[in-house]
This record gives structure tokens, sequence and C-alpha cells, in this order.
């Protein structure tokens, strides 16, 4: 989708603004629009990254979901506290969870791979927390999880339920930026 406005085009590409319907852009006042095509340059920023480490091009892909949020599901593998780095500097963090309807948009957009997500019990064994702070409060754990065998102190998405899993194993990852 292209905007005009003053005379220049911003092209936004697979990023969306949700609380506005495509169509209804062009009536919006200068402030409101600039602000949204700051929010695509940033996620058009963060899609065509390159990792620092291995000079290579990330390959995000964004989507939408009904939340007010951008959400990048890297195509890369990272252990969970490389991914939620790559997602920080970016001004992002590893996705937090709050209703079914995320953890569905979650399962939905990355199939059957193993997920990282913004969830572990890093600071206290068995106290899961969410990267912004903020503790547990619903869950969609799989049955006898999390075991915390073996120093599993990160949390994976998998086929709709969460796993605790070693933190240092590559994984593809989702970040949000609300």
């Amino acid at each position: 989708m292209m905007i005009k406005f003053d005379g220049k085009m911003s092209e936004i590409s697979c990023v969306i603004y949700h609380n506005v319907a495509k169509d209804e852009i062009q009536g919006l006042d200068r402030e409101r629009v600039e602000l949204m095509v700051e929010f695509f340059k940033t996620a058009d920023d963060f899609r065509t990254q390159t990792d620092s480490n291995t000079n290579k091009q990330q390959e995000l892909q964004c989507t939408e979901s009904s939340e007010s949020s951008f959400h990048f599901i890297s195509s890369e593998r990272k252990s969970w506290t490389e991914s939620r780095r790559f997602c920080r500097e970016r001004g992002a963090d590893l996705i937090i969870i709050n209703n079914k309807e995320e953890q569905d948009f979650v399962s939905t957009m990355t199939g059957t791979e193993n997920i990282w997500i913004g969830l572990s019990d890093i600071d206290v064994e068995g106290t899961w927390k969410w990267v912004d702070g903020s503790t547990l409060t619903l869950s969609f754990w799989k049955s006898k999880q999390p075991d915390n065998r073996i120093v599993e102190n990160c949390a994976v998405n998998h086929l709709s339920v969460w796993s605790d899993y070693m933190c240092h194993v590559p994984f593809r990852f989702v970040c949000e930026k609300k």
C-alpha cells in the first residue's frame, strides 16, 4: 500500500496498523499519518536488519494480529538470550502472550516448530515471568510442564502449548513491538 502525503510517497509493506482500516488512511490528519508512517518505517527497518555476527541479512516475516502490536517471526534460529537481544536492539521484545487469541495467533503463524516466547524463570527457579517483569497469570503449558529438567528456564511455544526448555538451544522466535 502507498500513502501520499505532501507529495511524498511512503511505501507500507506487510505491516498493518491494526486500529485503522487500510481504506480509511487517506482521511486521517497529518500528525496521525506521520506517526503511522514512522511505525511502518521502523517495522520495515526491523524486517531488513543484518545479523552482526554472521553479516547475513535477517529474513523476518511481519504479520498482523488483532492486538495493537507488530509481530515479527524470525526465520533464523537463536538461543533465547540471543533472540531477546535481537528483538530489543530493534525496539521490540520477545512476545508476551496475554490471551487465547494471541496464543492461537502465534501457533497458527509458526506451525509445528518450537518458537521462543518471552517467558522464563531465569531469575527465580519456578517463578515464571514475562520479559516485561509481569508474572504469569494465564498459561498454556503442555501436560506435565514445566518440568524444569536439566536447567530448563525458558519457554517455547509448540503446537499450541508451551514447554520449558534449555535457553541455549537455537529456535526461531517471535518479537513483539507494541
